[in-house]
């Protein structure tokens, strides 16, 4: 939100979403009364009417990576626990209230995703070394796991000679066939240096023939969702 040194060079990721930001566009006064609707009943739900998809990252995103830079997406769930109402009494005991964002809660709006490979036997460098090189190459995606784990979202591409994940490159020489597979039946758009290519209404699964070099990213939304976390 605050960066402005876009031709600097040096770093290797960019966060393209973040619940705070988002969350400062939303409108205080609807926020209240729908909280106070629905919080007993669809807690969860209440967050679908105000995910925003952050266009202008991902503009910013789409065209580094046009431009040569290797960028890796990430995003932020910003959690505090300490967004709600309460009544408390002299002493500072809460007598009435609720919180909307409890830390069970906060860590599900948004999660990073990690693909590690297979370990076979004792890991030959730290766990958390491990961590930072599989996301340093881009073996990761973004998931908001309120409405359902999206855990099993995978996004490859091969040709007659190898298969590559999300982050890796492969040489394009005729054709090169992508592959997405989601773990239940969603809205798959595919887009091509930030621009849709395919868009498939609702599937568990969708393959495509890239016949042209550029940067290929998969975003994926359940129609069933409210606002626009639905699309």
């Amino acid at each position: 939100e605050e960066f402005k040194s876009w031709p600097a060079s040096g770093y290797n990721g960019i966060e393209v979403y973040n619940v705070y930001t988002n969350a400062r566009r939303i409108n205080p006064l609807l926020m209240f009364f729908d909280s106070l609707w629905s919080y007993r009943t669809y807690p969860d739900l209440l967050f679908a009417s105000f995910y925003e998809r952050p266009a202008e990252n991902l503009k910013r995103w789409d065209q580094q990576i046009k431009e040569g830079k290797r960028l890796v997406a990430t995003a932020g769930n910003d959690a505090h626990a300490n967004i709600g109402l309460s009544l408390n009494d002299s002493s500072g005991k809460t007598l009435l209230g609720f919180k909307l964002d409890p830390y069970e809660r906060s860590f599900r709006l948004v999660r990073l995703h990690v693909v590690v490979p297979q370990l076979n036997g004792q890991m030959s460098s730290p766990r958390d070394e491990m961590l930072l090189r599989v996301i340093s190459a881009g073996h990761c995606f973004i998931g908001f796991d309120l409405f359902g784990d999206t855990t099993g979202f995978r996004f490859s591409a091969q040709d007659a000679d190898e298969k590559v994940i999300m982050g890796d490159e492969i040489k394009l020489e005729s054709e090169v066939r992508l592959n997405v597979s989601l773990p239940v039946p969603g809205r798959i758009v595919l887009l091509k240096d930030g621009a849709v290519v395919q868009d498939n209404s609702v599937a568990n699964k969708m393959e495509f023939a890239a016949r042209e070099k550029g940067s290929y990213r998969v975003e994926v939304y359940l129609p069933q969702l409210p606002g626009l976390a639905g699309r």
